[in-house]
């Protein structure tokens, strides 16, 4: 059973990574290093974003983090530039920040940024952010759905292995994401990847994802 096609997340990028608050060792965290550093803004950018860009310029993570963001989606005011986002998000990865290597995985994935579409790249640098996150329960939850549909379904390199989808896709459900909500529901419908169906917990996953507007 392929659960879907084409993995598609369920928010908008930003939305998808704020909730991820694991870093992993930064000594172990393979990023392309910026060609160029871009920090053109326009005259209408907000007071926070100036504040978040000094802060990035000083090499605070978090704050490279929300600038590449801001340019990803043209928040605060300033221009949408995918190419200054992924700078950014490179930056702040190479601390060993997860949000923001998850969102470079992700470019990867949709082949935006200047990057080309390649989902086995996607699938090395999610399982970066796994590796190196000592709690999975603490751990990037979209990076763990992602991985968890790409290990049921055999994409991005990966032999099929339905067994480890579940498993991630309930490390990701532990942690409320709707998402994973819905494909372990459709894994509990179906009976693939778990001992049985069990289309009483199916249901429940299902109300729950729909709780959450999925």
């Amino acid at each position: 059973m392929n659960q879907q096609e084409q993995y598609q997340p369920e928010a908008e990028p930003e939305h998808q990574v704020m909730s991820c608050t694991a870093t992993m060792d930064s000594n172990n965290v393979t990023t392309t290093a910026p060609t160029s550093t871009t920090t053109m803004t326009t005259t209408t950018t907000t007071p926070e974003f100036q504040h978040w860009l000094a802060q990035a310029h000083d090499g605070d993570a978090n704050a490279q983090y929300r600038i590449g963001t801001c340019y990803l989606q043209g928040h605060e005011g300033c221009q949408l530039d995918e190419q200054a986002a992924l700078e950014w998000f490179q930056k702040a990865a190479a601390q060993g920040h997860a949000n923001a290597q998850y969102q470079y995985g992700w470019c990867y994935e949709a082949g935006t940024a200047g990057l080309p579409k390649d989902r086995c790249k996607a699938v090395a640098i999610m399982s970066e952010i796994l590796t190196h996150t000592a709690d999975s329960t603490t751990a990037c939850p979209h990076a763990q759905c992602y991985l968890g549909w790409c290990h049921f379904n055999g994409e991005g390199g990966l032999p099929v292995n339905q067994a480890e989808g579940v498993r991630l896709f309930q490390l990701a459900v532990d942690q409320g994401l709707s998402e994973a909500q819905f494909h372990l529901a459709n894994c509990y419908r179906e009976g693939q990847g778990v001992p049985k169906k069990d289309l009483p917990k199916a249901i429940r996953l299902y109300q729950a994802a729909a709780q959450q507007q999925h």
